[in-house]
């Protein structure tokens, strides 16, 4: 009877000290994760503060404490479980779990060094181990050799913690083990309510070192901190702006104009534009006036979303340096040149520009009574932007009071958001015949006949064009339009699903009617011209800065685009931002989100066969990392 109770009792035995040792080895293998990671701060320009390094302490074990647990949960515990008398088993998983994950840690640091994306995602794994990696990676025989050393380093320290934690397992009790557990857990809880508090009050140390970490979704809470009185926007901007700093090295070089300039410029965005309303039956108006200016019928958005399509515009740059804009508080070059030359400013916009944080990044730097937002609140979208546009007829108004000689030449940004809310008043005229009164996203599906909605769509941008030739007749009549630059654009398509694939709206996919926007370009002194080569939001800074407010400087100190006006060929385009991003190819569009990557074609089609173009994402990752510091 003894006896049999000892053969009970020995297996439990045994998985205790299985599952004891193995929750040691995986704890010590998240510290030693935490100081591997010591990497990314070496190998990144990150400007540390207090609440920084406090942030990062946490950050550094408590966020790789998580994934331990994780490893722990499926490559020990079940094993140990399952086969107590076999500890080997259990043993051989975990060890090979736990280096394996010291292996990726460390190249990662490397990887995000150079590039800015984790190791993780399956294109860069494509690209290390595919049939292009040679073309995209190459390394001396000593880089090779130093490569094979560190790894054959990091397997044995991997073997190295195994026994190791049998030692510490032996000589530490289970409190040992809950008290070490625990202070890890709390290190986690803490750095995550820290960032949601230091990434609301504009911390930028504590954005940048949250974006190292592979595999680290903080927690945020702007909304809440800021409705609750704990963050207050406009001292957010404020510090920004004091505290400037950034990873980022943008400009290049300063910007000076070589003559003083003097044209006005007007930049107009629709938000949500669907290129196919850019007709005369749908916007007369808008049509009329693009017969008088250069249409450029091939024009695309920098990303299929607001933040980084404005981003694309105003800065030059692609989406995916977004979160180092933010983080940095950097302000537009562009925007900056025209403060620097002395430009009345004049920024109105339906919706929020602090969320996005525009007002921190494009207008960080406009004089607070020049900006004006959020005229939507307590009404519809639709009289948000007639209210947008009463707010610019009466500037313009007290502007062209002033006696010409006295004026200082002006920018006025107006966002109308009327495309992306279809509010259609009740009075509207109803052009379009539809039933749908409002969009009616419950019954959107891939058998849906897209006409009632895309109907009150074009309703909408009719009711909306008739705001558009307020503005356009308020500058004729008041003598200003012939000084005057206007553009007009989107900040992003809109999908009615016409490729058939089931998609709606923005933000799904990097398609033709997700990224093109109708672009128009008024001034006085050209003669009206269409142009169809391939345009993009990045070229418009280039085209500003060089044509009107002459600055000589290469567009490559602060832009990734080219003149709109320069035809030459472009083979790709680099969209998106870093949550998902793409490359857009004449013929394909590859897809990479949440760490995988998907090819398609041009009618966003699906090409299970298709390869990375590897010479292709060479050039698209070192645009995603030339403006940054070295």
């Amino acid at each position: 009877m003894e006896e049999n109770k000892e053969q009970t009792a020995a297996p439990k035995r045994s998985r205790a000290a299985l599952l004891k040792r193995g929750a040691w080895f995986f704890l010590l293998a998240s510290v030693a994760a935490g100081l591997i990671s010591l990497n990314y701060f070496r190998l990144l320009s990150i400007d540390f503060s207090g609440e920084g390094r406090v942030y990062a302490l946490l950050t550094m074990f408590g966020h790789f404490a998580m994934w331990g647990a994780a490893g722990w949960l499926v490559f020990c515990a079940p094993w140990a479980l399952a086969f107590p008398r076999r500890p080997a088993v259990a043993g051989t998983l975990s060890v090979a779990a736990g280096t394996a994950g010291l292996l990726v840690v460390s190249l990662d640091t490397f990887v995000y060094g150079l590039y800015r994306f984790h190791v993780y995602n399956s294109f860069v794994l494509e690209m290390l181990f595919g049939d292009g990696a040679a073309g995209i990676f190459t390394f001396t025989a000593g880089q090779i050799a130093l490569m094979v050393f560190g790894a054959a380093a990091l397997c044995a320290l991997g073997v190295g913690l195994w026994f190791g934690a049998r030692l510490v397992s032996s000589r530490c009790g289970g409190k040992t083990l809950a008290a070490a557990s625990g202070l890890l857990l709390a290190m986690l809880v803490a750095s995550h309510l820290m960032h949601a508090y230091y990434s609301a009050n504009g911390s930028r140390s504590v954005y940048q070192i949250a974006a190292a970490y592979p595999g680290h979704f903080p927690l945020t809470a702007n909304r809440f901190l800021i409705r609750n009185g704990f963050v207050d926007p406009e001292q957010v901007r404020e510090k920004i702006r004091v505290n400037a700093g950034s990873a980022l090295d943008y400009p290049r070089a300063p910007l000076v104009p070589a003559q003083k300039p003097t044209k006005n410029i007007l930049v107009i965005f629709l938000d949500s534009w669907n290129f196919r309303t850019f007709d005369p039956e749908v916007m007369p108006n808008v049509c009329a006036f693009a017969e008088k200016a250069q249409v450029f019928s091939e024009h695309y958005s920098g990303d299929h979303g607001t933040r980084t399509g404005v981003i694309s515009f105003f800065h030059g740059l692609p989406g995916l340096y977004f979160n180092a804009i933010r983080d940095g508080g950097v302000s537009a070059a562009f925007i900056d040149v025209l403060l620097a030359q002395n430009y009345e400013m004049k920024i109105l916009a339906t919706a929020s520009l602090a969320n996005p944080p525009f007002t921190r990044t494009i207008f960080k730097n406009v004089p607070e009574d020049a900006l004006r937002y959020n005229f939507f609140e307590g009404v519809s979208a639709a009289e948000g932007d007639v209210r947008v546009a009463d707010a610019w007829l009466e500037w313009t108004k007290n502007y062209a009071a002033v006696p010409a000689a006295q004026r200082r030449p002006f920018f006025g940004f107006l966002f109308f958001d009327e495309l992306h809310a279809m509010t259609l008043p009740k009075d509207a005229e109803k052009k379009f015949p539809t039933d749908w009164e409002n969009p009616r996203y419950e019954l959107l599906g891939k058998d849906t006949d897209p006409t009632p909605f895309f109907n009150l769509y074009k309703n909408d941008a009719y009711w909306l064009d008739k705001q558009l030739k307020r503005v356009f007749d308020d500058l004729r009549e008041r003598g200003l339009l012939e000084n005057t630059v206007v553009i007009l654009t989107g900040d992003h398509g809109q999908e009615f699903n016409e490729d058939g694939n089931n998609t709606w709206g923005h933000g799904s996919g990097f398609s033709t009617h997700q990224l093109k926007v109708p672009f128009v370009l008024f001034d006085a002194a050209l003669p009206p011209k269409k142009y169809a080569h391939w345009t993009a939001h990045y070229d418009v800074s280039v085209t500003l800065l060089q044509n009107y407010l002459h600055v000589g400087n290469a567009p490559s100190d602060y832009s990734v685009g080219k003149n709109l006006f320069d035809a030459t060929p472009r083979a790709w385009l680099l969209v998106g931002h870093p949550e998902q991003w793409g490359v857009v190819e004449k013929d394909r569009v590859t897809h990479v989100r949440l760490g995988a990557y998907e090819i398609f074609d041009r009618n966003y089609r699906f090409l299970p066969e298709a390869k990375l173009n590897a010479p292709v994402f060479r050039e698209a990752l070192e645009q995603a990392r030339e403006f940054y510091k070295k």
